[in-house]
């Protein structure tokens, strides 16, 4: 294209293609001097960032068009979460100026287009995208509404149906689900510049989303999705699934500066709440847990396209999982088990479960087919020498007939030398792995002198597979020794003559799911008997001693090296064992109940039960006026 003039500013590049300003997003890592950060490559807009954008808009010159894009990684993202989202210029700010640009302004996407990237693209007056482009508005999964007015942008484009159900899911759309229901103008394969060039030039003058009416003309059927997502907030803990509403009903019947006005009063309330707090601390539990210590992040994993699993033992359950799991994400998997009784046996319960998933609906009978196909099984461990990352399942018979796990190591490690072994469970001076119950994460455990390559190589396959990893110190099972103190706690109360049903209504109400074996345990045993004295204890009096259980146990697993940090035992009790996400976990809580006042009350209560007997973490913290936030690091 002819008449091109580079220049940057910031992590804005600037060039002018046939009289049309290009302003790229650059990843502050792919240009020195540039301001702002990144995630995956993608640029977050920070503060700095959206001062660049609004000084290169400001100082256009005579140009007919701009045009804004990323990098091929993907276009803009950042949410509540990610630094540098607070400050001047607002996202709000660039949003406004964006849409009342003189000229038309196109967004071409691509990549991740999230949260913040999202509402720049909504605020333009024309969004192009390839084909690989994922669009997303995850603030309500941080009990949070947009920051800039997608609330009264969105709807204007595709009606309240589907901008409610983008707005409160949170879920990444495809680029043609979003041409389909309004949101994109075009859909391109490969680089969607051209496209977008065009589709400047082609706009006669700019068109505010903030003056369309697309989405508008249903007026009966917009009220109606309203009144759908008003009746499922009722029944939600989330207060902004309610606020939603309120602002999608407002883009129809308010001008959009109220709109905009009430998005942001709402905002601030709750910004204030304590669901906002707890998705918060969730969110960013998440993110630690991703973050790998350096030297695990410096190695360099194997390449694994095939899973080994050693023998049946006491893990074989477990060992079912993983190779489901691992089939299911197109690794091979190569079974070895000397015992063919056992072997048919682990076998058969894999081809149950696969079953299941096909009557499910989960799985297809031709990816089932491709699955079997790509496992292999039979009684020499010298099959696994293949192997990428071998499992083995806690006491698991070995060869030669030997019976004890450290056999069965000892037996893998001279089959297949050199390669990574996990135990089910864990075992002394070996990796360790155990899968929670609801098996969405793992946790595992590296022990001391590990190759950092073995460590780096089972961190990438249980991504892989979909259950990535919490690390932990010593042996893996943080989860379930967090959640026994808290089922002591339950008989302890039972034991006082408190009622079943009673202590079950309390946790129920919290938030914690019918299926928690706890819950199960206290509904089987019945209403009790209602003579029983009992404690005089209130709802909110059960909550807070089973709560203060589980935060003290957490207290006792930090101090003992087998949590890294408070936000990890947060992190897998609402991933992998059932607690509340927006209740953010009991050491999110103990913080903000006020480790003073948790004390006061392990104290009171350690005479009916040890499990409340205060951990001497407790009091360190307390001493040198430390929070358990201040352990999490950043």
């Amino acid at each position: 294209m002819a008449g091109t003039a580079e220049r940057s500013a910031g992590s804005v590049s600037q060039s002018v293609l046939d009289d049309v300003l290009v302003l790229t997003l650059t990843p502050a890592a792919a240009s020195a001097g540039t301001v702002g950060g990144t995630i995956g490559g993608t640029v977050v807009l920070t503060a700095d960032v959206r001062a660049a954008l609004l000084a290169a808009i400001a100082g256009r010159g005579a140009v007919r068009a701009i045009v804004l894009r990323g990098t091929e990684r993907g276009f803009a993202t950042g949410t509540s979460l990610d630094d540098g989202m607070q400050g001047a210029p607002s996202l709000a700010d660039l949003c406004d100026a964006v849409e009342a640009c003189s000229c038309p302004v196109v967004a071409v996407l691509h990549g991740a287009v999230i949260g913040a990237g999202a509402e720049l693209a909504l605020a333009a007056h024309g969004r192009v995208a390839s084909e690989q482009t994922r669009i997303s508005l995850p603030e309500a999964g941080l009990g949070l509404l947009p920051q800039a007015g997608a609330s009264q942008r969105l709807p204007r484009l595709v009606g309240a149906g589907d901008a409610l159900r983008l707005l409160t899911t949170g879920r990444a759309i495809t680029a043609t689900e979003a041409l389909v229901i309004g949101l994109l103008d075009h859909v391109v394969e490969g680089d969607a510049l051209t496209a977008g060039l065009r589709l400047a030039a082609s706009m006669p003058s700019p068109v505010p989303v903030s003056a369309r009416r697309d989405g508008l003309r249903d007026a009966a059927g917009y009220m109606k999705a309203v009144a759908q997502a008003r009746a499922g907030a009722r029944h939600s803990p989330l207060p902004v699934l309610a606020a939603l509403a309120d602002c999608v009903e407002a883009a129809l019947l308010l001008p959009f500066d109220m709109g905009v006005a009430l998005e942001a009063a709402l905002q601030a309330d709750l910004a204030a709440s304590a669901p906002a707090a707890g998705l918060r601390a969730a969110a960013l539990a998440e993110r630690r847990v991703a973050a790998l210590p350096a030297a695990l992040a410096a190695a360099q994993p194997r390449l694994v396209g095939q899973m080994g699993i050693a023998g049946v033992g006491a893990g074989g359950s477990a060992a079912v999982v993983l190779a489901l799991v691992a089939l299911s994400r197109g690794l091979a998997v190569t079974w070895a088990e000397p015992d063919r009784a056992l072997r048919t046996q682990a076998l058969q319960a894999l081809a149950l479960r696969q079953e299941a998933e096909v009557s499910a609906g989960r799985l297809t009978p031709a990816a089932r087919d491709a699955d079997w196909a790509r496992l292999t099984a039979g009684e020499s461990f010298a099959s696994l020498a293949e192997a990428g990352l071998i499992v083995v399942p806690a006491a698991g018979p070995a060869a030669g007939g030997e019976t004890t796990l450290a056999a069965t190591l000892a037996s893998v490690a001279r089959a297949a030398p050199g390669v990574p072994v996990m135990v089910v469970g864990g075992h002394a001076g070996a990796m360790g792995v155990t899968l929670p119950p609801q098996a969405r994460l793992s946790e595992l455990a590296l022990p001391d002198g590990l190759a950092p390559v073995a460590g780096a190589t089972a961190v990438q396959v249980l991504r892989r597979i979909g259950l990535p990893p919490v690390l932990v110190g010593k042996r893996p099972g943080l989860g379930v020794a967090v959640v026994m103190a808290g089922r002591w706690a339950v008989q302890a109360l039972r034991r006082t003559g408190l009622g079943a049903d009673q202590i079950a209504d309390a946790l129920t109400a919290f938030g914690l799911p019918e299926t928690d074996p706890t819950l199960r345990d206290l509904r089987r045993a019945g209403p009790g008997d209602p003579a029983a004295a009992g404690l005089p204890l209130t709802s909110a009096d059960i909550v807070q001693r089973w709560l203060a259980a589980l935060a003290n146990a957490g207290l006792a697993q930090l101090a003992d090296g087998v949590a890294r940090r408070p936000s990890d035992i947060d992190h897998l009790l609402v991933a992998g064992h059932g607690f509340p996400r927006h209740q953010g976990g009991p050491m999110h809580l103990a913080d903000a109940r006020g480790l003073l006042v948790v004390r006061a009350d392990l104290r009171r209560w350690a005479a009916l039960d040890p499990v409340w007997q205060p951990a001497p973490l407790l009091d360190r913290l307390i001493a040198e006026s430390r929070s358990l936030a201040s352990l999490n690091g950043r």
